[in-house]
């Protein structure tokens, strides 16, 4: 009420604050009806009601503002109606039923058409500020790499990573295609319309074409990923190679040979290096220590001291790069690479001998 200077208007007539509840009541499109027909005909006589069923359906429905009875009903007149026209896409979130039931919803007293898209884009904000907060990226060398540091709220095609101007836009593939792929052809050569070719023409945002028609996007598709249902990294090794051999245009020794290189034999590396180097985290009140106390505890609460970087954790890929090796005959320098790998992670661990039990020995 101070806002809008209602208290400061009363107070400077010195007539107080009227008492009493307030009810506001919005109604929309067809309930405006059922308002005339069974409220409107005790306010005013039939001449004025059936005035304003005419006013409805011409869309300059403006009641007389009245004080019904005992002053506890208020018929609050609509000082202005406009009717706004755009031709733009309009979603509703919230369809159900017939007719405009729930398109409405009120905003600071504004009666406005709900938006659909509204809960999926509050949710990617939240992300964005939550999950990969400046409080939880790490400080180390990448550690906002791929992180969304800066927040747009317009979608702009210039200004996003240029790979998406790639995007084909086409109802359906050409011939040319086709008979491209067969000639191994540069994808640039291929005249198809892509996101690129429409920024700046104003149809950048609209009029996307795609191949299949679906329901519903959460009854088509994979739930869950293979790399996820899979647990083993060297089941999810096996089921790729059985794709690469599947794929005419894919030589399974080829795509071995990158997985190793590009991304095993890195892992190994990098983490026999952390270990070397790594902290010391006690077990109770999670203190960590660059040096182990020369007590072997921890100076502050006295509990045990565990390492941060297991053996586990730097073995997980050394043995599926093995099997991979063998079993595709990959090249010498590859297999020799591997055998110096575990040679060094011998020399740092020793080798691993597995524990028997007792009974064992008696078989």
């Amino acid at each position: 009420m101070k806002k809008f200077g209602i208290l400061e208007c009363h107070l400077s007539k010195r007539k107080g604050l009227p008492d009493g509840i307030v009810y506001r009541i919005s109604m929309y499109n067809r309930h405006l009806y059922d308002l005339i027909n069974n409220i409107y005909p005790y306010l005013v006589n039939n001449k004025n009601r059936e005035k304003s069923r005419k006013s409805l359906d011409n869309g300059k429905f403006k009641p007389e503002k009245r004080i019904i009875e005992d002053k506890d009903v208020f018929l609050e007149s609509i000082e202005n109606l406009e009717l706004f026209e755009k031709n733009d896409n309009a979603y509703s979130l919230e369809v159900d039923g017939n007719g405009f039931d729930n398109t409405i919803f009120v905003q600071q007293n504004m009666i406005v058409h709900n938006c659909d898209g509204d809960e999926g884009g509050f949710m990617l904000l939240m992300d964005a500020l939550l999950n990969f907060s400046k409080h939880y990226l790490p400080a180390k060398r990448g550690g906002t790499m791929d992180a969304p540091l800066t927040i747009t709220i317009k979608a702009k095609p210039m200004e996003v990573d240029d790979e998406v101007h790639s995007f084909d836009t086409v109802w359906n593939y050409p011939l040319e295609l086709y008979e491209s792929a067969l000639q191994y052809k540069d994808p640039g050569e291929v005249n198809i319309e892509v996101l690129g070719s429409r920024i700046g023409k104003g149809n950048e945002y609209t009029g996307w074409g795609f191949m299949h028609d679906i329901e519903s996007i959460s009854k088509v598709g994979n739930k869950i990923s293979s790399y996820k249902r899979f647990k083993s990294m060297l089941e999810k090794l096996s089921y790729q190679l059985k794709v690469a051999e599947l794929v005419e245009a894919c030589d399974p020794a080829v795509v071995a040979g990158l997985v190793i290189n590009l991304h095993f034999a890195r892992d190994v590396r990098g983490n026999l290096r952390k270990f070397s180097s790594q902290e010391f985290r006690c077990v109770k009140c999670n203190e960590k220590y660059r040096r182990i106390p020369l007590s072997g505890k921890c100076e502050k609460c006295g509990g045990r001291l565990v390492f941060t970087v297991h053996y586990g954790t730097v073995t997980k890929y050394l043995g599926p790069s093995l099997w991979l090796a063998e079993r595709l005959n990959l090249d010498e320098y590859t297999k020799s690479a591997l055998r110096i790998l575990k040679l060094r992670v011998d020399q740092t661990f020793g080798k691993q001998t597995k524990e028997k039990s007792i009974t064992e020995f008696f078989n």
